[in-house]
């Protein structure tokens, strides 16, 4: 055992049952000389992370192992209706459409028979023929499209029996899992196990049937990703990702809380032209809204944007600091490219700005860079206040 894992394993069992009033008690004056922060700051070794996140996460919501299961089970039997019922309407909109080309081509015939001479008639038998092929075939289709209808109907029963009758659930966003995970880290090796995608699958539908009113959002993956590597159970990987989601205060963006977002992104502007304003200037002048790369940025906690031994000091980070790591580490992504993007135009920034965990990989040097990043003062007081008040009653 190296001494750094033994310090930690004594921080484990004395700091960590404490971990939140410790952190509340570093004021401005002992804040930067406090050991325990100097501690964290240089990172959480890789074996430990795991289970100190975990425990300062903590399980508020009391998630047990068979809950876990339970939801696991309801997930799997959701995709699974969904897919039928997904099937189900597809053949129902196209038994509708050809019910009404057959209802059409009776009518018409009836009109034209009204109209037709005893010169125009010759061909009458066979006239009928056709009406009443297409009569039968109208009244079998009908039959068939009242069936469907019947099986689409429960169907939906079948999911809001899972789901119950929540408004505004995203549960239905349980489809583009299977397609997500996939294209989660492509290409690292490990991520091409059977056994890791199954654990993705399992964890991120059981997040999606636990809380529908979240669901399932593009980004999840990765973040669940990263939790399923240093996870040694499914159920372990479930607990951190449910509580690193729903603790890390983008809730609202997770929900697509428009005024929210717009909130946010007037702030980064504030703290980008602050800290960069050659390069915010810039963007502006490029057209580069903080829309188009933030969030993909933030709801993923940047492990699409930093390789996954950065990712992890900046979610320690996260943890100890809240979100105004966020938005100094989308700062400092900035300013380790800063001289590329000055001189560059629309669609090279963008490339950039989609490659950078090429660019970045000095993780030491990159976390130092974080905690210089200043914010303005208001910001830096107002911040915590904002996101707290923002947050929904269950998850303060």
């Amino acid at each position: 055992m190296t001494e750094k894992t033994a310090i930690w394993n004594k921080v484990i069992i004395d700091v960590l049952p404490d971990f939140e009033n410790i952190v509340k008690t570093m004021n401005d004056e002992n804040r930067k000389e406090n050991e325990f922060r100097k501690l964290w700051i240089k990172g959480i070794p890789e074996k430990l992370r795991a289970k100190v996140w975990t425990r300062v996460t903590g399980n508020n919501n009391s998630i047990t192992q068979s809950l876990f299961e339970i939801m696991v089970s309801r997930g799997m039997k959701f995709r699974i209706i969904l897919q039928e019922k997904t099937h189900a309407s597809s053949e129902l909109e196209q038994i509708s459409y050809e019910v009404e080309q057959l209802a059409k081509k009776v009518e018409d015939y009836k009109a034209n028979e009204k109209t037709q001479t005893e010169e125009k008639n010759i061909d009458k038998e066979k006239g009928l023929n056709d009406y009443e092929t297409t009569v039968k075939k109208l009244n079998d289709l009908t039959k068939q499209k009242e069936e469907l209808d019947i099986k689409h109907q429960s169907l939906s029963r079948d999911l809001k029996l899972i789901m119950g009758d929540l408004k505004n659930s995203k549960e239905e966003s349980i489809r583009i899992i299977a397609n997500d995970i996939p294209r989660t880290f492509s290409s690292e090796h490990v991520f091409k196990s059977e056994l890791y995608a199954d654990t993705l699958q399992k964890v991120l539908e059981a997040f999606s049937v636990y809380r529908p009113d979240i669901g399932y959002v593009q980004g999840m993956s990765y973040i669940c990703g990263i939790i399923c590597l240093l996870t040694k159970t499914d159920y372990a990987c479930f607990i951190l990702f449910h509580n690193i989601i729903t603790k890390s205060n983008l809730f609202p963006f997770y929900s697509f809380d428009d005024t929210y977002m717009k909130q946010r992104i007037v702030i980064f502007k504030q703290i980008f032209g602050y800290n960069l304003q050659d390069l915010c200037f810039h963007f502006e002048d490029e057209g580069i809204q903080p829309n188009l790369y933030l969030y993909e940025w933030f709801m993923s906690l940047f492990a699409k944007a930093l390789n996954m031994d950065i990712v992890c000091r900046v979610w320690d980070l996260i943890l100890l600091d809240g979100i105004p790591i966020l938005y100094k580490t989308a700062i400092v992504i900035l300013s380790s490219l800063e001289e590329e993007l000055l001189n560059s135009d629309f669609d090279d920034i963008m490339r950039i700005l989609r490659n950078t965990s090429n660019s970045i990989k000095n993780e030491d040097e990159f976390i130092d860079q974080i905690m210089k990043i200043t914010l303005p003062r208001w910001i830096d007081l107002e911040l915590p206040i904002l996101e707290q008040d923002k947050l929904p009653d269950e998850l303060m």
